[in-house]
């Protein structure tokens, strides 16, 4: 599961970068994303069920939540911040001369959002509505981040919901459709279908994750399954060419992309249960799998550090050129917060676990 998790990672960086020889993985982020969505519902299922169990094992869940995003988060905020004030000097342009600009006039709450939102991720994938200016980033200090807003509200409801029975995630996930169903019906919520920020549309795909999770449990002491588990690694490698091949063939149109990547999803979350199975005990695949955090944060500032450095043109060999300079960049970054915050960090929680379930 740890190399589907950087591959994600890297699909989002690819399309914020441009792509390489317009190769973006997925063919855009939303796809990755709302797969790290399934991804993060499979692993919440399994640990409310196997590890945070008991008393006050919910309070434990919520501070690991927070003791696992935040401190690798802070990092590269500063770093992000640095970066900013930097470009700001240099340029007098960015997000500090945004916040500059609008803050003396922004209200008050607005002015506490922001801080609050970009210092605890809390609220932060609502900042984009509540901050005055809009644009490519806003006031994100880091822009990808806004996703880990949808997460949190995620972590706060699933003590309460993952330890319900497979019938009520099931019958929850299909009012997240039909709640979709019925934008495409005519009632209007005030979102885009698709926009991906919207946390009732996308429980649908944190809930398909639990109920992977409840395949795994049943399959875990079979045999069999391997070659169907790992073919979500190359089919989400190769989902851009396939959407393409349909798109060019068929229509380029939502008859025919929405029921291709509706399948794709339903494909992954059967598939995650087999490929977890098959990853679990591999220790190279953990590692990996621990730099895609990482990589999601780092890599949008450092986009915006080159383009002021460089002013690369926008032709297809500069913007690959720039695509294989931030991925290097942002994995040995990676690298680094990894193996000086994230594992002190994860020490210290289990440390802290254990002597929770001794108590």
């Amino acid at each position: 599961m740890g190399v589907l998790r950087l591959i994600l990672a890297i699909a989002v960086l690819l399309v914020h970068a441009g792509g390489i020889f317009r190769f973006n993985i997925t063919g855009g982020a939303q796809i990755a994303v709302e797969l790290f969505y399934i991804i993060s519902g499979f692993y919440m299922a399994l640990i409310l069920n196997e590890k945070y169990v008991g008393a006050g094992s919910a309070r434990t869940f919520y501070f690991n939540r927070m003791l696992r995003l935040l401190p690798a988060y802070w990092i590269l905020a500063a770093m992000a911040l640095a970066v900013y004030v930097w470009i700001y000097l240099v340029t007098g342009e960015g997000i500090i001369a945004s916040v500059i600009a609008n803050i003396g006039g922004v209200a008050w709450w607005r002015a506490l959002w922001f801080a609050v939102s970009n210092g605890t991720l809390i609220g932060i994938n609502w900042l984009p509505d509540v901050w005055p200016v809009r644009g490519n980033q806003g006031a994100l200090l880091i822009a990808p981040a806004w996703t880990l807003g949808i997460e949190l509200i995620f972590y706060a409801i699933a003590p309460f919901l993952l330890w319900r029975s497979s019938l009520t995630l099931a019958a929850v996930l299909a009012a997240s459709v039909c709640l979709r169903l019925a934008y495409f019906a005519g009632v209007d919520l005030g979102v885009e279908p698709f926009g991906y920020s919207f946390f009732p549309f996308e429980l649908a795909f944190f809930l398909a994750g639990a109920l992977s999770y409840r395949l795994y449990v049943k399959i875990r002491d079979d045999a069999g399954g391997a070659t169907f588990g790992l073919s979500l690694i190359a089919a989400t490698l190769l989902f851009q060419l396939a959407q393409k091949a349909f798109t060019t063939t068929l229509c380029d149109c939502d008859l025919v992309v929405l029921p291709l990547r509706t399948a794709f999803y339903i494909y992954a979350a059967v598939a995650i249960a087999f490929l977890f199975r098959e990853t679990k005990n591999n220790r190279v695949d953990a590692m990996i799998g621990e730099l895609s955090y990482p990589v999601y944060l780092a890599h949008f500032p450092l986009i915006d550090l080159y383009n002021v450095v460089f002013q690369p043109d926008q032709s297809m060999l500069m913007v690959s050129l720039r695509s294989v300079v931030i991925l290097i960049l942002s994995l040995g970054l990676a690298a680094l917060v990894h193996w000086f915050v994230e594992r002190p960090i994860d020490a210290f929680r289990q440390r802290r676990y254990r002597k929770a379930a001794l108590a």
